[in-house]
């Protein structure tokens, strides 16, 4: 017999209390990922502007000196 003794709601609670706890997971992984990936992009692009810069300074001192 699934049904307890207390009613629908004392069957239905643990198992909503599961759902809700996967979907934070699931949420927390998702975001966890994202940030990691967006540090990772923010890392590139900085690293990408960082030697555009160095190589523009190295043209400039070139033509300068």
């Amino acid at each position: 017999m699934l049904m307890p003794l207390g009613g629908k709601g004392d069957f239905l609670g643990p198992k909503l209390w599961v759902f809700k706890q996967r979907m934070l997971w699931r949420l927390r992984q998702l975001h966890y990922g994202r940030a990691v990936s967006l540090l990772r992009s923010g890392v590139t692009t900085w690293f990408a502007l960082s030697r555009i810069l160095w190589s523009l300074s190295i043209v400039f001192v070139a033509l300068v000196v």
